[in-house]
């Protein structure tokens, strides 16, 4: 969608593929069985339980952004809490963001 959408789609498919990668990504570290699906505010969290503190701090701040980047797409979470539209800055910031977070987790070179 990159490019060709709204900046708000653009940001929700940021969003939904972090989510994926961020999902598979401690399903290897932490050895489990199967996928955990959750939002990517409790994976967000978890890394830091899982990691620490210190460490993993930018995989963790590049989710964070685009995690608080979405509601920013919605007209009631940006009317509620006075959020300026996203616009296309924004998007193309996303998918960087998420280029980030898979060079990080070494799916990418």
């Amino acid at each position: 969608s990159a490019y060709r959408e709204l900046p708000q789609s653009v940001v929700a498919h940021c969003r939904n593929a972090a989510v994926m990668v961020i999902s598979r990504w401690m399903q290897a570290v932490m050895q489990a069985d199967t996928p955990i699906e959750q939002d990517l505010g409790i994976w967000i969290k978890a890394l830091k339980t899982f990691f620490g503190e210190t460490e993993r701090v930018a995989l963790r701040s590049a989710l964070e952004t685009i995690n608080r980047l979405h509601p920013r797409g919605k007209d009631n979470e940006s009317f509620k809490y006075s959020l300026r539209q996203i616009d296309e800055l924004d998007a193309n910031y996303a998918v960087h963001a998420l280029g980030f977070v898979i060079r990080e987790v070494n799916w990418g070179q």
